[in-house]
């Protein structure tokens, strides 16, 4: 399987050999939505928008938290308020998840 074929299995919701490299998707995404890929990767708010533009109700987005200003920065209710906001951006296929890592020095 090439890696065209890989993505568009994945796509597809079909088999694949092993999981698509991504970093032609990342690029792809974030020119789709005309933003350059550097806010793409550091902006939680384009990163999902992006996908969710390109993949609709396929899309499984994960990681779509502030993780400075809600998560370390924020009170419990900020906190709640944006786990509720996205869950509802997510849908049904959303994985909740605040990035790549929480702060070092977020209340727990």
């Amino acid at each position: 399987m090439n890696s065209k074929e890989r993505l568009i299995a994945r796509i597809k919701g079909q088999p694949v050999d092993r999981p698509p490299n991504l970093d032609i998707f990342m690029t792809f995404a974030s020119h789709y939505i005309c933003q350059p890929l550097y806010f793409y990767s550091l902006d939680y708010r384009v990163l999902s928008e992006a996908n969710l533009a390109l993949m609709g109700e396929r899309a499984a987005p994960c990681g779509n938290m502030d993780t400075v200003s809600i998560m370390l920065q924020g009170t419990a209710e900020q906190v709640y308020a944006d786990t509720l906001r996205a869950i509802q951006q997510g849908g049904s296929r959303g994985l909740n998840a605040a990035g790549c890592e929480i702060p070092d020095g977020a209340p727990e």
